[in-house]
């Protein structure tokens, strides 16, 4: 690939980043999205469900209280894949206060500085602060004037009958702006930027080519969001639509930790 700006020397980018494959007009599928779950086991700091996607395919949601404040979200086929890279460090030793339930059409996971809510039927899983008030939550709801996502919610995407993708869409409100990735050379606030986290020779500092991406972002609205991933993660922070951001990870799960707490310090504090 080259560059191209006219009129200037071709330069050629060594390891530019893997590119997300483009659904062509004769391939019909679209997004799978879980649109329902049950509970198959609930332990003292996690839950796990059997998903179903609006297509019949099985996969399986975990969601555990790892740390004060942090919860991690899990999405995968409902077999595991025992090869997957992982970089998040293991949190197990911490002390975490939680209470989890299940009750009727709901499971529940309340920590001391973060309450998740998973409604089953139809499925989303919501974040809360302590007081109840709604940090953010998945959003299946932002779609054009024909019905299609204008954001890829819950769940994966195939191309050509092969998985290239497993993603998740949340709601974003008006004035929410986020920071982080990494050492970037785009504006800092990255609302309304696309954003792929690659780490390759950007040859300066003149776009959004990065040397350091880092998949960790956070929202002025009191969270944020780590990707576990070594795959080229993909963010649209509000880029294609400004009622939603999301996340696509051309990997075999999107696995992604939520972190919040009573101010932007204390979350990132190590």
């Amino acid at each position: 690939m080259t560059s191209e700006t006219p009129l200037v020397q071709h330069v050629h980018y060594p390891y530019y980043p893997p590119r997300l494959p483009v659904r062509g007009p004769d391939d019909p599928g679209g997004p799978s999205c879980v649109t329902l779950a049950a509970v198959t086991r609930t332990e003292p700091h996690d839950i796990t469900l059997a998903g179903t996607t609006q297509s019949g395919a099985p996969v399986t949601i975990s969601i555990t209280a790892c740390a004060p404040g942090i919860v991690r979200v899990l999405l995968e086929d409902a077999q595991s894949d025992p090869g997957r890279v992982r970089l998040a460090c293991d949190l197990s030793d911490l002390p975490v206060n939680v209470a989890v339930e299940s009750v009727e059409n709901k499971a529940r996971l309340m920590l001391d500085d973060l309450r998740v809510q998973i409604d089953l039927d139809p499925f989303r899983i919501a974040f809360y602060r302590p007081d109840g008030d709604r940090l953010f939550a998945q959003d299946y709801e932002d779609t054009d004037a024909v019905g299609r996502f204008n954001a890829l919610p819950f769940g994966f995407s195939e191309v050509n009958e092969q998985r290239v993708a497993f993603h998740d869409s949340f709601g974003s409100a008006p004035d929410e702006h986020f920071y982080g990735f990494g050492e970037q050379f785009t504006d800092f606030d990255k609302r309304v930027q696309r954003l792929t986290m690659w780490n390759y020779d950007a040859l300066g500092a003149h776009s959004n080519r990065a040397y350091k991406n880092v998949p960790f972002f956070v929202s002025m609205r009191g969270y944020s969001i780590f990707v576990d991933s070594i795959r080229a993660t993909h963010f649209d922070m509000a880029a294609s639509s400004t009622a939603s951001f999301s996340i696509a990870v051309p990997d075999s799960a999107l696995d992604y930790y939520v972190i919040a707490g009573p101010d932007l310090k204390s979350i990132i504090t190590p």
